[in-house]
């Protein structure tokens, strides 16, 4: 490892200072579209797409995570003893990117598809 100077050292603080703020901004942008996509009201949002996800949030649970809302605008994913926080509006990102995933997923392994049908719950006849 090498020594910095202080300008060196002021750069890279300025630079995750910015980082920092940059994120804000977006996680704000992010709620203010949710706000403005369901009336105005944040909690809706919040809740119903976690109810859309549910088998992504069970997904998550089984393999071991713990994800709580805190606040309107904080949540925690818990793996072991690491905790993660972060904005609710970067959970929803988050969920939303991992469900992208799993589509894709799905669709470059039909079998995968046909698994998941297998194990649905069937209609009584």
């Amino acid at each position: 490892m090498y020594a910095t100077t202080a300008e060196e050292s002021q750069l890279i603080i300025n630079k995750v200072r910015q980082s920092l703020v940059d994120s804000d901004k977006a996680s704000q942008e992010r709620q203010k579209a949710a706000e403005d996509a369901v009336g105005g009201d944040y909690m809706v949002f919040l809740a119903n797409f976690l109810i859309q996800n549910a088998d992504v949030l069970a997904m998550l649970q089984d393999a071991g995570y713990k994800i709580e809302v805190t606040g309107k605008a904080s949540a925690c994913i818990q793996s072991g003893p690491i905790k993660y926080m972060m904005t609710t509006s970067d959970l929803v990102e988050r969920i939303s990117r991992f469900n992208k995933t799993m589509e894709g997923l799905v669709s470059s392994f039909p079998e995968m598809k046909k698994e998941a049908d297998d194990d649905a719950p069937q209609a009584n006849p």
